[in-house]
């Protein structure tokens, strides 16, 4: 009876120890399905998907430490982590590179229209300089608004001047 008990009691203790090691597996995969869903474009803003990336890493690293998940697990994680991380980055460079395309874009539209004035030879050149003027205030307000970058803006600027000189020289 003693040998039936101390197996009932071991075979206890080995179910309980399965079912520890159960719910730490379950609680790093959630840490996972959490990380993985980030990668999703529809969840959210970038910065605000990388902050929640972020606190989740805090959040299994803690877990780690407090032994509510194995090393192993967390080893698991951190893959998906990094691979998360990874892809929100390349979302972020895209995302940077089509900005700066646009912004190209439209200086090239602004630089493009300084030409046409220029090229005009009905304007007076009083009337020409107030025109340069207004699509330097343009520029100016688009460079505010973040609509073009300080180098396109630059880049504008001399456009502008040589299109300046050219009228004061008429």
């Amino acid at each position: 009876m003693i040998l039936t008990i101390f197996l009932l009691v071991i075979s206890w203790l080995r179910q309980l120890k399965l079912w520890v090691e159960r719910s730490k597996k379950d609680k790093a995969d959630d840490y996972i399905n959490t990380a993985i869903k980030l990668m999703d474009k529809g969840i959210g803003k970038l910065e605000d998907r990388q902050k929640q990336l972020d606190n989740i890493f805090k959040n299994a690293a803690q877990a780690l430490i407090a032994e509510r998940i194995s090393q192993e697990s967390f080893r698991t994680f951190n893959e998906a982590y990094k691979t998360t991380r990874e892809a929100i980055e390349r979302e972020k460079e895209i995302s940077y590179q089509e900005i700066e395309q646009k912004q190209r874009e439209i200086s090239a539209e602004y630089i493009k229209a300084v030409v046409t004035l220029l090229q005009d030879k009905t304007i007076s050149k009083d009337l020409l300089q107030k025109e340069l003027d207004q699509i330097l205030e343009q520029v100016a307000s688009d460079l505010i608004g973040e609509n073009i970058s300080q180098e396109s803006y630059r880049t504008f600027v001399e456009a502008y001047k040589t299109t300046r000189d050219v009228i004061e020289r008429k």
